[in-house]
């Protein structure tokens, strides 16, 4: 047991004596970036940051103003009504949709007629050389 406190008392004294580790290893300074960083989050949340932040009210999906509804049957016929809406709303998407996409199909057809027009393979007698016939007068 008193081996044991003596290697204690030694190996306690013997970390005293251990230097402290250096902060500029490789070339970086280490309290300088950490600094650095210290500074940029102070600056991240300086007060007119906050100010903007706590005007924004977070948003809530309660509904403050509740329907209410007299009977279940108008209760039903409320929701009935909404979703036909939806349906009306969606067939006129799908329709709007349906017309756009006929015009860019209509667009794209016209563009490759052009492309076919000018990529059209030309003969050689379409074209006539004057300097040609000038050559062989001479």
């Amino acid at each position: 047991m008193q081996k044991i406190e003596k290697l204690d008392k030694t190996s306690n004294e013997e970390c005293d004596g251990i230097p402290s580790m250096p902060n500029d290893v490789f070339g970086l300074n280490h309290s300088k970036i950490m600094e650095e960083i210290t500074s940029a989050a102070k600056k991240s949340k300086a007060i007119h940051r906050d100010k903007l932040r706590g005007d924004l009210e977070p948003t809530t999906l309660i509904n403050k103003d509740p329907i209410q509804f007299t009977s279940e049957q108008e209760e039903k016929e409320a929701f009935r009504q909404f979703l036909q809406k939806q349906q009306i709303m969606k067939s006129k998407m799908q329709r709007d949709i349906k017309k756009q996409i006929a015009e860019l199909e209509r667009v794209e057809t016209v563009w490759i007629e052009q492309q076919e027009m000018e990529n059209e393979t030309v003969d050689e007698k379409d074209f006539i050389d004057d300097d040609f016939d000038s050559f062989n007068k001479s």
